[in-house]
């Protein structure tokens, strides 16, 4: 335990009467612990929301408190870990708000410690070095499964206190016997497990290297951390790391395992099922704010909002409002929440969330003349858009040169209507440029199509179509005064002579 902490951590741990236990009172006096959290990603692949909700809850609860939130990437696993996924974790977690307190704690170059802490164990008889074979161990726990008993390993070499000599195994820690091991969630409340379910776990392998049980109870010991938040399934892991701690006679941290995320057809999220990584939706043009809503929401309640700002939620904050059912995907909800945050940004910061992905769209730069007069429209595009990446396909007319990209729909229109486009065109080029306004334009399309006999709303579906390329607009008549006469008419010639 951390000397300038010790004193004011107040739960302990208490081995009596053969069950150990761990205290663990989630609703604590402020100023009685200092709050330390972490999140521990592995870098084998992307942060999916599951990973993001997990920084999240950590990160509010250490703010709630006046905390630290640390980050480590548990790197254990060298053959599929990778700087450049730890580094996009890393930049979604920033993208995301989610920033951390110190240097990153790389977990490989720590193995040293982990190592030593193992040597502790041999030394003061609560390890020993096994040397059964893979493939008898692999034969017990088969013989274990069909019978319907927990497997639990026994080593001929459990009581021997040296190493032999020329002989390479692995080193395992001594798993109590006869033993009630509790604690209490800070979601589900007391979890209990016999010992007789846990086997004496390896924690250095046969190659020297330390496994991941190991190394995180070591590390979160040396980074001081107080309370654990993540998912359910490290419930299991839970128990063994408990019995790592008191072993070497640490103090446990506070629990809280939430439950899991699933998606819309209710499988459990993972790597390996390909979960939505936060690098994709923001690819897709969500907005950081509007994720982290959502992922609050995905577990955590306060009365009935469903907007809660961060700067909210580091206020409204606790373990006690985690629910213990599991939460599942809803893509409308997370479109309701991102159009309501695209909403509450101003059109300047807007343009700049979008200049990228009309870029995208576009496959070149935006002109500033051009990204000017999208500024003039762009107000009215944000009420149906529900994405960054919807409204740059709904606005690239705005900035693009002729030719622009029209759509199948809007090429029908076009082509079964050249006659009338030549008309209009022709007639509309002589307005006078002063009265090229949207209160003037549909009173002169309203008298036009009485006097050509033509029905209005097939000019109406004609100008959006050669205008914007498309048939759907904000009104096309305020288009046309923000894109002004000269480009119009350029735009519904280009069809007459293509």
């Amino acid at each position: 335990m951390c000397k300038q902490w010790a004193s004011a951590i107040q739960f302990r741990l208490y081995c009596h009467r053969g069950t150990f236990v761990v205290p663990s009172p989630w609703v604590f006096e402020a100023g009685t612990v200092r709050v330390v959290t972490r999140f521990a990603p592995s870098p084998t692949g992307s942060l999916h929301l599951g990973g993001a909700r997990t920084a999240l809850f950590n990160w509010l609860f250490a703010r709630r408190h006046g905390g630290q939130f640390l980050l480590r990437m548990e790197d254990t696993d060298q053959e599929r870990s990778s700087e450049t996924v730890a580094q996009s974790i890393i930049e979604d977690m920033a993208w995301l708000g989610l920033h951390h307190d110190q240097d990153v704690v790389i977990q490989s170059a720590r193995r040293e410690r982990h190592t030593q802490v193992a040597k502790e164990l041999l030394a003061h008889g609560r390890a020993y070095y096994c040397y059964c074979s893979e493939n008898d161990i692999a034969a017990e726990k088969l013989r274990s499964e069909k019978e319907g008993k927990y497997y639990r390993h026994h080593c001929p070499s459990r009581d021997v206190n040296h190493a032999q000599s020329g002989t390479v195994g692995v080193v395992r820690l001594k798993s109590p016997e006869n033993r009630e091991i509790k604690f209490t969630d800070g979601v589900y409340g007391e979890i209990s497990v016999n010992s007789a379910q846990i086997d004496d776990m390896v924690i250095l392998r046969s190659n020297g290297h330390p496994t991941y049980l190991l190394a995180v109870v070591v590390d979160d010991h040396d980074m001081c951390i107080t309370h654990i938040i993540r998912g359910s399934d490290h419930i299991t892991n839970t128990i063994k790391q408990m019995l790592l701690t008191e072993a070497m006679g640490w103090d446990n941290p506070q629990f809280c395992h939430i439950p899991l995320i699933h998606d819309e057809e209710g499988t459990k999220l993972s790597k390996r099922n390909r979960a939505p990584g936060v690098h994709e939706y923001r690819e897709l043009g969500f907005l950081p704010e509007a994720v982290c809503n959502y992922l609050l929401r995905m577990g955590w309640s306060h009365k009935d909002e469903e907007i809660i700002t961060m700067q909210s939620a580091t206020q409204l904050f606790s373990i006690e409002k985690i629910g213990t059912s599991h939460s599942c995907l809803d893509s409308k909800k997370l479109l309701f929440l991102n159009h309501h945050y695209m909403n509450q940004r101003t059109e300047h910061e807007i343009l700049e969330l979008l200049l990228p992905f009309l870029e995208r769209e576009l496959g070149c730069a935006v002109a500033k003349t051009k990204l000017a007069r999208l500024s003039l429209g762009v107000k009215k595009l944000m009420e149906r858009a529900r994405t960054l990446a919807d409204l740059a396909r709904d606005s690239v007319f705005y900035v693009q040169d002729i030719p622009i990209s029209v759509d199948n729909d809007a090429k029908q229109v076009i082509l079964s209507s050249l006659e009338l486009l030549a008309k209009l065109t022709d007639s509309m080029s002589q307005i006078e440029q002063k009265t090229w306004t949207k209160d003037f334009l549909p009173s002169y399309i309203k008298e036009w199509t009485k006097r050509n006999g033509v029905v209005m709303s097939d000019v109406y579906h004609l100008l959006r179509a050669a205008i914007a390329g498309r048939l759907s607009t904000p009104s096309i008549s305020e288009v046309m005064e923000i894109l002004g006469q000269e480009e119009c008419i350029h735009r519904l010639r280009f069809f007459l002579n293509p």
